[in-house]
């Protein structure tokens, strides 16, 4: 199936495919990129027999006109799994589906209902949010920390409007792009810019707005790696390489004696900083730059989250050992990232994290060896990744 027409067909009509015709492509420059992200369907060299259930196509989902009981019925482990989650979330509230999660009193619900939402699609989506950890139900009710955080802001209808605001992100920024990966084939050009300097700030502005709100739930895995580290016994320095919403180095800097640097563009800044300084008065400096910009000084701790595989792959050894130039004696690089094995064919999101890559325009999901390498040529000693909270860590201590 070398066909640009017959590759598109399959490209835009659901993740599935785009995985699929991505190993089929290795001479096209652009889908060179994702062709690695295949192995998670290597049992499969021809496309999915006529008469088993398709995805729904970008268009379907970007609009919400979609069975979402026979979707979320999907295979766990199906790549795309989270995405069409996430669609269905913030569908649904905008539907008006988690309403009663939302009042600011609220306790758990016998049962989620919406108008336009069947019996049927409501048990899928309960079913499938308990299997994602959104859901817990106790004493006969359902209960949703996950939804509460990401739009508990006072009344129904604010909650409402911020879920709102969020589906249009999502729209805008991943789904409307990768509708358009087919023709991203035939140009060679991404479809989006997320990973280039006129589209990075923006993006990471509006993803930091957006995750500001459950920064609270994710902080257990931070505060987690920070005892792992053993970093709330001590004042330490640290420097936070790509801030998002801070989690890390609000985590780590438990110690009263603690001080932080963090580097991100100005757009996360004036969405974050002002949040982080009222915390950390008089021991946190922010400096507004590429994320990737290592700043002079003396350091304990690095971090980098969720950054790496934004960056060029030629760039990140540079990068590594200026990372490890400012660590202190004794010092720590903290690297969390979507890892693949050395095999490039495990776990299935991570290599779906490669297709997403080649919609924003650059970057590379690293295998452990090949980090691994380029952090002991930058005079680290690489420990054994941990999977802590679902999220991979490697820390490299200096040498």
């Amino acid at each position: 199936m070398t066909d640009p027409r017959g590759i598109r067909g399959w490209l835009t009509g659901h993740v599935e495919a785009a995985v699929w015709a991505a190993s089929t492509t290795g001479h096209d420059p652009f889908a060179t990129a994702a062709a690695e992200a295949a192995a998670v369907l290597g049992h499969r060299s021809v496309p999915p027999d006529a008469g088993s259930p398709a995805l729904a196509s970008w268009d379907e989902l970007r609009s919400g006109r979609v069975d979402w009981a026979r979707l979320l019925a999907h295979d766990l482990d199906h790549p795309a799994r989270r995405h069409i989650g996430a669609a269905a979330l913030l569908h649904g509230a905008a539907d008006g589906l988690f309403d009663r999660f939302l009042a600011p009193d609220a306790a758990g619900v016998s049962a989620l209902s919406a108008v336009g939402w069947t019996s049927e699609a409501t048990r899928a989506f309960e079913s499938f949010g308990m299997a994602m950890g959104w859901f817990v139900r106790r004493d006969g009710r359902l209960y949703s920390d996950e939804i509460r955080a990401l739009a508990g802001h006072g009344t129904i209808r604010a909650s409402r409007q911020w879920l709102r605001r969020r589906l249009r992100f999502e729209l805008d920024w991943f789904w409307s792009p990768i509708g358009r990966l087919g023709s991203a084939v035939q140009t060679g050009e991404a479809p989006a810019v997320f990973a280039a300097s006129s589209g990075a700030g923006p993006f990471r502005g509006a993803s930091a707005e957006m995750n500001l709100p459950a920064a609270p739930l994710r902080a257990p895995l931070a505060e987690a790696v920070a005892g792992m580290l053993g970093l709330g016994d001590r004042g330490v320095r640290i420097l936070e390489l790509g801030t998002g919403t801070a989690v890390w180095s609000r985590a780590f800097a438990g110690h009263p004696d603690s001080v932080v640097t963090t580097v991100d563009h100005p757009e996360v800044g004036a969405v974050v900083a002002p949040v982080v300084e009222e915390r950390f008065a008089g021991r946190y400096t922010w400096v507004a730059a590429d994320p990737s910009t290592v700043p002079g000084g003396c350091f304990d701790v690095v971090v980098v989250p969720d950054l790496l595989h934004t960056l060029a792959p030629d760039a990140v050894p540079g990068f590594l050992g200026s990372a490890a130039a400012v660590l202190a004696p004794g010092g720590v690089l903290v690297i969390a990232d979507p890892l693949v094995n050395r095999a490039r064919n495990a776990p299935p999101g991570h290599l779906l994290m490669q297709v997403k890559l080649a919609v924003t325009g650059g970057g590379r999901v690293w295998d452990v060896t090949a980090l691994r390498t380029a952090l002991l040529e930058a005079g680290l000693s690489p420990q054994r990744p941990r999977t802590v909270g679902g999220t991979q860590i490697m820390a490299a201590p200096r040498r």
